[in-house]
Formats: C-alpha cells, structure tokens, sequence
C-alpha cells in the first residue's frame, strides 16, 4: 500500500529484507533504476547494454552487479555476479558458465 517514493530502498530491496519475494516485489513496484540510484551504484565497466555496477546490498560491501536489458521485452534487471568479476565480460563469463574463474580471464 506505502508509495513507490515512500519506499525505503534500504529496508525493502536489500538483504535487511529476508523475503526473496517481497525483495522481488519492492524492486518492481520502485523501479530498477531507482534502486540503484538510492543504493549509491557506480558504474566500474560498461559494454553495449551491459554494466557492471557496484553496489552495497546490505551487508557493509560493495559487490559487482552485471546490469542487463533483456531483448525480448526491453527491461533492465539486475543480477549479482562472483565478487571477482572486475569487467562485463568477465561478469558475462561467469553467468554463462564459459569460465572457471573470473581471475582467468583477461
């Protein structure tokens, strides 16, 4: 019921939010953009339509996070990626499973 700008992005779209679900629910209703904006993001690589941004989910550390636009329907969504990942392409690496690790690539 509370408005998306009366959202605390902190409490709802965080790890201090234990419920996936509501997580999930606080993001959409807020807007991904908006979430990482409150969340302080900064962009560490950028390649087309991906970003690896770093962003601290609650838990005191800054963690890369591969921003994507999904093709078919246009969205962006944001998903973590392994703490190593220091460019898109090693985060891109990573998800798809085209590497042991992200310290491997170059």
């Amino acid at each position: 019921m509370t408005s998306a700008d009366q959202l605390d992005v902190r409490e709802w779209c965080t790890t201090k939010q234990p419920n996936a679900e509501i997580r999930r629910e606080a993001v959409r209703k807020v807007g991904i953009e908006t979430v990482i904006m409150r969340l302080g993001a900064t962009v560490s690589d950028k390649r087309g339509d991906y970003e690896l941004l770093l962003f601290d989910i609650g838990d005191g550390r800054k963690r890369p996070h591969l921003k994507m636009k999904n093709p078919s329907i246009g969205v962006f969504h944001v998903e973590g990626v392994h703490p190593d990942c220091k460019t898109v392409e090693q985060a891109l690496n990573w998800r798809n499973g085209t590497t042991d690790a992200p310290s491997l690539l170059t």
